[in-house]
């Protein structure tokens, strides 16, 4: 994840990170499996995130990210996300994350 906040949704609540991860259906997964070269590995990272149910707090976590699958979503997914956030009241946008993360990215 990169250091700096991006411009438009620092209002966003802290995340314990500690928690989320050790939650994650992803736990004893080969990480590689979130960074796919196809539309297969794709899929298979997607399903994984699809059943996980702290697929909020990762993709909270991943929207800084510009590499691999965070919370179902690709970098470019994430991106758009992070489109609509900067146009989305403050109190809001934590309430946006989390329906997005519940619909899946093509919502």
């Amino acid at each position: 994840m990169t250091g700096g906040k991006a411009p438009g949704y620092s209002n966003l609540p802290p995340l314990d990170l500690g928690d989320w991860r050790e939650n994650a259906a992803c736990l004893f997964t080969d990480p590689e499996i979130f960074y796919p070269s196809d539309m297969f590995s794709l899929i298979a990272a997607r399903t994984i995130c699809e059943g996980c149910k702290v697929r909020r707090a990762c993709l909270k976590d991943g929207l800084e990210d510009s590499h691999g699958i965070w919370g179902g979503f690709t970098p470019d997914e994430r991106r758009e996300l992070r489109k609509r956030l900067r146009t989305t009241k403050p109190e809001h946008r934590t309430l946006l994350i989390d329906r997005s993360a519940d619909l899946g990215p093509s919502n």
